[in-house]
């Protein structure tokens, strides 16, 4: 698979599936969907040892770790929310100027990093289900080693993913100010440049990313409203 990032977790969900890695609904109990960092955080942190527990002896690389005594020193990192372009993306850059439109609309899903030795590894997904929330999948190593790669120029920056369905890609929001995402950098991360090319520099802006999706709507590349 030639993108990453979510079109890569798919790939590490199926071989999860052939080593034996259920990836069950791990609720912490009595957690409701209080849609925050910090319950995402405690429902990631009751799922983590079931969720190392089954990975297969043998196959921790898939999951980002170098061998077994990594994940005893595993704990759980800053969520990050996972964001996603408005509704009806095709009719709203169409009508709306970049001051107008809100790139990135909030879904109650996070990722939230499985980290040893201060670098993410891999992700526990968290997101609401029915009133509460839920660890639902484990995975995304691919997207771990991209992320650790950013962070290292914005140490303890809140993060935030933008998931772009409409062209099969996604970015890092980095609040570097602390003013909120929608004012914060974008980083192309390579689902992105795949489909962006040159105009997926190291950093843009909420209205500079509005300008290139709208380009690339135009282009008629595999955009559903």
């Amino acid at each position: 698979m030639a993108r990453s990032t979510f079109w890569h977790n798919a790939l590490l969900s199926t071989a999860a599936s052939l080593f034996g890695l259920s990836m069950v609904a791990c609720a912490a109990p009595g957690m409701s969907a209080n849609r925050s960092d910090a319950q995402a955080r405690v429902v990631a942190e009751a799922s983590l040892s079931g969720y190392l527990d089954q990975i297969p002896a043998g196959q921790e690389t898939r999951f980002g770790f170098g061998e077994r005594q990594e994940m005893a020193r595993a704990t759980v990192g800053t969520p990050m929310p996972v964001l996603a372009l408005g509704p009806k993306v095709s009719d709203s850059l169409a009508r709306a100027t970049d001051s107008s439109w809100k790139l990135a609309v909030e879904q109650d899903r996070w990722r939230v990093p499985v980290v040893v030795g201060g670098k993410p590894r891999v992700f526990i997904t968290v997101e609401a289900v029915g009133d509460s929330l839920q660890a639902v999948d484990f995975g995304g190593a691919s997207l771990a080693q991209e992320i650790t790669a950013i962070d290292s120029m914005h140490p303890g920056k809140r993060k935030a993913l933008l998931r772009m369905d409409a062209l099969r890609c996604d970015v890092l929001i980095v609040d570097r100010t602390g003013n909120g995402f929608e004012k914060g950098e974008y980083h192309a991360l390579g689902s992105a440049k795949a489909v962006f090319g040159t105009e997926a520099t190291p950093s843009k802006t909420r209205a500079e990313w509005i300008g290139a999706i709208r380009g690339r709507i135009r282009q008629n590349l595999t955009v559903r409203p």
